[in-house]
């Protein structure tokens, strides 16, 4: 799982083609929308995730591991959610999460580097707790590059803790910090 920090410097605006327009039913949050993610967004979520990481240093959902975890199975519903969210029609940031009983996993939260700085990832990890609440989540978990300060600033802003560290997770010296918020 990683965590991207939503609030490094503006990039390549070359993305917005590669992305495409977003699907009606959004919700406004000013200039910036979002709605709930659908697997047939698996491409614009690979791109935002491909323009937002580095494939040679994280594991890449990718447009089928995103439409899979959106994909609900005869008898039995999606194993994940998430959001999708929208600067005019342009895809700018997204959200994957997953719940296990009354446990909530975010796994990966990102956006494309010319919309970071603007509180897109707050806004789409706020509607997720919200979510998560009226879906029975009593605690959220996730992990994070250590050295990821912008991002630990944005979790620390929202209410989640420390949990833990796992060493070397990302790589030799490279640790991962698990990062929880209790809901009630």
């Amino acid at each position: 799982m990683a965590i991207d920090d939503c609030n490094d410097a503006p990039g390549d605006k070359a993305l917005t083609k590669k992305i495409g327009p977003k699907k009606a039913g959004p919700r406004q949050a000013g200039a910036f929308t979002y709605r709930a993610a659908e697997p047939g967004d698996g491409p614009q979520i690979a791109a935002l995730e491909g323009a937002a990481f580095d494939p040679r240093l994280e594991t890449l959902w990718g447009r089928e591991g995103a439409a899979e975890l959106l994909t609900a199975k005869p008898g039995k519903p999606a194993t994940g959610f998430g959001l999708i969210g929208f600067s005019g029609d342009v895809p700018a940031a997204f959200v994957l999460w997953r719940q296990a009983a009354d446990e909530g996993e975010i796994l990966k939260i990102a956006a494309a580097p010319q919309w970071r700085r603007r509180g897109f990832c707050e806004i789409l990890l706020r509607a997720v707790l919200e979510q998560g609440r009226a879906k029975g989540v009593g605690v959220f978990f996730l992990e994070m590059r250590k050295t990821n300060a912008s991002a630990c600033a944005l979790y620390n802003k929202i209410g989640f803790v420390e949990a833990g560290v796992r060493r070397d997770y990302y790589g030799a010296g490279q640790d991962a910090v698990q990062m929880r918020l209790n809901l009630c």
